[in-house]
Order: structure tokens, then sequence, then C-alpha cells
């Protein structure tokens, strides 16, 4: 603590010094630490394109044994197959039919099983009844459970694009449908992750309600590693980690180094960071675009202030357009920063601009013409990949086609009653979490559940209300800098009470990374006071966030842990409910 107050006092310090560096290694080490506790499996897989009705893998046993299920890892499908068998004396059986075509949420990159009464085998057979069925492995058990590696594999007809190594896995699957976690698309993974395969794959994209550019993002990482669990998460992580020194390197220029400690500390332990970049969605990648928007955002108003050369002006407003496009290129959340922006360039070119008004105004429409401009320019390539596999000739016209799709997607079909489903206004006192995986199996269970710490969440409105009285006030020199950081928390979380549609607590993830600042500044405020008390209270409330970080972990992480843990020390509303 005496080394964190020396330094926030000390204003001779460069920006940045060797101490910054390793507490932010520090930090990120630790992230990604746990981060990758239950993470994903990255495996091998093979390859069974099943495009034409008829054809068949048929599976041949070493030996007829007593087989009581079928295992099937299934890829990009949407078609149905039928499952029969020859008993050890010619006997046949039909042991079951998979339809990938008729369920709301697609059956792809997930096992599925086919369980029956154990019968005597010597072959199996899967055919197409209607295509197209991909499948990417086979698992076979024995009466006994036990996992049964010793097959052949042929496919008639034959087709030079199956790939059997791999097809049968040297070790035992986990293929229980319900405890999928590390091995199969979990949740909104079945969207974003089979989108993403599909375009980096020029294929037409299953998931259109969401601008493209976040799951081609997730695409890198499934070509860097493989369709698997490690590769379609590997971006969204990478994404959560490098948040970390980005808040640090912005709570450090708005205030000061115990601020950025305070800050990235504070997000490194927050539950909805952690839950949310072990997933593969697009929420951290647009926060991640977003922060860094703020952060060339809050240079370029410096920069004005300050009377900088119009170039580092010009290149500040540049990339502050430039990340603004990738973050709405990715989800259309990033139009809340719209509202900042606009207020800061007007500020800027207005209020402190030296200028005679009809330069001013003149300035002032060149600035929104670069930014408009440069924003239209990356939401429009980011359709090109899928324009490309697309019959349609306009390109223009296949773009406002999918506008339109979006928009009457969040504006009419998004409003089905959801068991998750909370009201903006409830969300940072953590009234309904989000439990994405629930798997029990005796008296342990393994969740993941999305919501926040609620030593930093419930501190939400006490800290805002805090930064308003220290902007009254007057107390920081630096008044400036409060008006920033409470302008774009706002932006990014008060919109939500004017959307109708149905909302989760999740949303508020992209408004942490300015909660968490806000928060340390108020941290550093207390400290600022002076006393033992101050010192007390700033480290008694760092501990309660590192112990609720501890005591919540199980439940974050899909860590097994008793089903009576959960239930005496975590379940502190009636409403919580973690275990499904």
């Amino acid at each position: 603590m005496g080394y964190i107050k020396s330094i926030s006092s000390n204003k001779k310090h460069s920006l940045f010094n060797w101490m910054d560096y390793i507490v932010i290694l520090i930090l990120m080490s630790f992230f990604t630490g746990v981060s990758l506790i239950n993470f994903g499996d990255r495996f091998k897989q093979g390859h069974w394109f099943g495009d034409m009705e008829s054809k068949t893998l048929t599976v041949t046993l070493a030996k007829p044994q007593l087989v009581q299920q079928i295992s099937l890892y299934f890829g990009l499908s949407n078609g149905v197959i039928d499952i029969q068998a020859d008993g050890d004396n010619g006997q046949k059986y039909s042991l079951g039919r998979i339809d990938s075509s008729s369920v709301k949420v697609p059956l792809v990159f997930r096992w599925i099983n086919v369980s029956f009464s154990p019968l005597k085998l010597s072959r199996i057979r899967v055919i197409v009844s209607k295509p197209v069925v991909e499948l990417k492995q086979i698992a076979i058990y024995d009466k006994n459970n036990t996992y049964v590696r010793n097959l052949q594999l042929n496919s008639f007809p034959n087709d030079k694009r199956d790939f059997f190594t791999n097809f049968i896995s040297v070790k035992r699957p986990v293929v229980d449908e319900n405890q999928n976690w590390l091995t199969s698309a979990s949740w909104d993974e079945v969207y974003y992750s089979t989108t993403a395969f599909q375009l980096i794959n020029m294929l037409p994209p299953y998931n259109t309600a969401h601008p493209p550019l976040g799951m081609l993002l997730i695409g890198v990482g499934i070509l860097l590693f493989g369709m698997c669990p490690f590769g379609w998460r590997f971006i969204p992580l990478l994404s959560g980690i490098l948040l970390i020194p980005l808040i640090y390197y912005f709570a450090r220029i708005l205030f000061n180094r115990r601020c950025a400690i305070f800050a990235s500390l504070l997000f490194c332990l927050d539950f909805m960071h952690y839950g949310i970049s072990k997933i593969a969605t697009i929420e951290s990648l647009v926060t991640f675009f977003l922060l860094l928007e703020y952060i060339f955002l809050y240079k370029y108003l410096l920069d004005v202030k300050n009377r900088k050369q119009v170039k580092l002006i010009n290149g500040n407003l540049f990339l502050t357009s430039l990340f603004l496009g990738f973050a709405i290129a990715t989800k259309w959340s990033g139009c809340f920063s719209i509202v900042p922006l606009l207020l800061i360039i007007s500020y800027c070119e207005i209020c402190l601009s030296q200028n005679v008004l009809i330069k001013k105004a003149g300035k002032l429409c060149a600035s929104l013409a670069m930014v408009l401009s440069i924003i239209i320019i990356i939401y429009l390539a980011s359709y090109l990949p899928q324009y490309f596999v697309s019959p349609s000739l306009n390109f223009l016209k296949f773009v406002y086609n999918i506008q339109k799709d979006i928009l009457v997607y969040h504006l009419h079909e998004a409003f089905q009653a959801h068991l998750y489903a909370s009201k903006w206004w409830s969300w940072t006192f953590n009234y309904r979490p989000y439990t994405i995986y629930s798997y029990s199996i005796g008296n342990n269970a393994s969740v993941i559940t999305l919501m926040g710490n609620p030593a930093i969440w419930f501190f939400a409105i006490i800290a805002c209300l805090i930064i308003v009285m220290m902007i009254c006030k007057q107390i920081d020199k630096s008044k400036i800098s409060l008006i920033f950081i409470l302008l774009i928390f706002l932006s990014q979380y008060l919109p939500y009470a004017f959307i109708s549609r149905t909302s989760f607590i999740y949303y508020f993830y992209s408004a942490t990374p300015f909660l968490c600042i806000i928060i340390a500044r108020v941290l550093d405020e207390i400290l600022l006071s002076g006393g033992r008390l101050a010192k007390y209270t700033v480290r008694i409330y760092l501990f309660v966030v590192i112990l609720l970080f501890l005591l919540f972990f199980p439940i974050l992480s899909a860590t097994q842990i008793p089903v009576e843990y959960v239930k005496n020390y975590l379940m502190w509303y009636p409403n919580w409910n973690f275990i499904n």
C-alpha cells in the first residue's frame, strides 16, 4: 500500500516504469492461469461427409460384442441419419434415428448418444436419410460401459473427402450430452462457433443476427487450433487477457498508477469478465474494441485541450473511428458509444477551438464526415466474406437486406420469455445470474454462471454518486477525467433502459471495465483522505473482492463441487438458480 501511495503522488515519474510492467505481467499471468482451468479440449478429429442420400458409414467390430451405446460427434449438419446394426447371427436391428434438421438449437459440434438394451453386434451402419450430415468421431460402449477401440471403418460410396484418422479417439472421450463443456459447443457457442466455421470455409453463415466481424475473429482461433473448444474459445480469451493491460493504461492516463492497479485488479477478479472470456461469444471482442476506442478518444480530447499538433489530433481521431468501426461491425451495442463520441468531438471543435465560428462548424463537419466514412467502410468490409458466397450480385443491396433482418430480429423476434431474462436496472444487484452450463452427478455439480462480483457490482451506484459529488465539488483537478469516465460508463449502460427486447445480465459486461475504473478512483480518493481508517477500509474492501472470487470460483469455472456447498454458501437470493 505504501508503494501504491507513493507512486500515485509523484507526478515527476514517467507514465510507465518497470514496476508497472511487473504488475501488468502478474495480473495477466494470474488471469491466464485461472482461465485455462476447464477451458476446453484441443482434440483432433476425423471427417465423414454425408452429403448424399443412402451414403453409408460401416463400423465393423473386431469380434461380436454386447453393445449398449453408440455416440456420434456431429460436425456441420442439417440432415437425418438412421443407425442400423447386424447381430452376430445375422439379425438386423434398427437402433435409432437422429434428425438434426428439426431442432431449434442445431446439433452441431457436440456428442449425440444413442442408447439401447445390450445387443450382441458385429457391424453398425450409419445411413444418410436426408443430407447433409457431417460426423467427426464415433465412440462405442459395451454392456459394461467399456470404450471399444478396435473398430474398422468403411464408407460407401467411397469419397476422397472422408478422413478416418482420429475418427476413433485414442482415449475414452467424454460423450455425456449434459457433461459436454470440455468437448462440445455449449450455450450460444453453438451459433457463434458454427458461424465462424462457416465464414472461414466460405459457406453461407447460420447466424446473421449480428454483424460478422466478431465471428470472423473467432474463426482465427479455429484456423490456428482446429474446430474444437480450445480453438473457438481462443480469441475471446485472448481479448479478455488483453483487456487487462488496456484497462491499466486507460486508468493510468485518466488518473494515476494507484487507480490503474486497483482498476485492473478489480477487473481480473470480476466474475463476469472471467466467465465471458472463457466462452466463444462476441462480448469480450466488442468490449475490447470499445475500450481501445475510448482510450484514443480521450487522447484526442487531451491533444485538442493541450493544443497539440494537428497530426497527433487527427491520428487519435482516426484510431478512435477505426476501433468504433470494429466495435459496431462486431455487435450493434457498439453504437452506444456514438453519443459520447459526438459530444466529445463537438466539445473539442466548438468549445476548445480558437477558430472563428464558421471555421469551427467546418472543422466539426469534416471531423464527423471522417468518422462516419471510416465506420461505414469497416462495417461494409466485414460483410465481404459472406457476400462472396452469396448469390447476390449487388453488394450494397445484399448488406441492406441483412440489416433489415437484424433489425426485425431485435425489434420483433427477440422477445421470448426466458428463465434468465432480467431488466437493466437489476444487473448491478446480480438479481438474476445466468447459468449457461450445469451438470449434476450424485451429490456433486459442475456449473458455469455469468454474474458479477457482488463486492464490485453492488458498489456501482454508490461509486457513481461519489464521482458525481467529486465533480460538483471540484475535488479533483482532473475534473474532465471524472466526467469522461462517468459519461462512457453511462453510455454503455443506460441505453438498455430504452430497449424493450429480452435482455440478460451479461449485457452489462461492456460497461464493467469503466465501472472498475470508477471504483478504483473512489478507492484512491479514500486513501488520499489519509488516516489509518482509510487504509483499512480499502484493504478490507479488496480482501472481500478477492474472498468472493475464491468463494464463487467453482461455479464460474465448471469445477466439480458438492451441491450442498452451492446451496449453503452461494445461493444468496431465492431466485439464484445455479443448478438445473
